[in-house]
């Protein structure tokens, strides 16, 4: 794995990272790459998991239901930056195993534009051929990761702008950063249309 754009990120928190989702690894990836501390939000299903679940306990992650309002998650969440510290989301909700980015859902940036925390943008590439489909083992791939540069929520807000407008340009951020390593258009066209997930 190789990693891009650290230059880009702040020497400390609070600021949020928010990546593309292909991999149940992607969490751990972005982990390794930032070579900071960050607080990862997973959905519940994985700590129920019996190694997962394990594993996910011992390092800086935390549980999401996204089937519904998850209280404790948000609170957990926006506490991870009142305490200055750095937090990672998956905005898409899911994983897209086609590698590709699928629109964000709403609100995902909503804890930046609360907080009035800066933004750092992120795209991991080829994290999905990690375990392609019909795969239970892992594989070995070729995979990068990069940073882009810091997106200043703080000042878009002095600016008017609305949270749709922010979290839309992050997501594009995120899209033109996977364009430029993958070397085509990340954009997910079909986003309904899925690959079977392995379970």
């Amino acid at each position: 794995m190789t990693v891009q754009g650290h230059e880009n990120l702040p020497q400390k928190g609070p600021f949020l990272v928010v990546a593309n989702h292909s991999s149940i690894f992607d969490g751990g990836i972005i982990g390794v790459a930032m070579r900071l501390p960050i607080y990862i939000m997973v959905k519940k299903e994985a700590f129920e998991r019996p190694i997962m679940g394990f594993i996910l306990r011992k390092i800086l992650t935390f549980p999401v239901d996204r089937n519904k309002a998850d209280p404790k998650a948000i609170k957990t969440a926006l506490k991870v930056l009142i305490d200055g510290k750095i937090l990672g989301i998956f905005p898409e909700g899911t994983r897209n195993l086609k590698g590709l980015v699928k629109p964000f859902k709403p609100g995902a940036i909503r804890f930046a534009v609360k907080q009035n925390v800066p933004v750092v943008p992120a795209f991991i590439w080829n994290s999905h051929l990690l375990t392609p489909n019909g795969s239970s083992l892992l594989r070995p791939v070729k995979m990068k990761v990069e940073f882009g540069a810091l997106v200043d929520v703080p000042a878009m807000i002095k600016e008017g702008k609305r949270e749709d407008e922010i979290q839309q340009l992050v997501y594009e951020r995120v899209c033109e950063l996977g364009e430029k390593v993958a070397g085509y258009s990340v954009k997910d066209q079909n986003p309904d249309v899925e690959v079977a997930e392995n379970q």
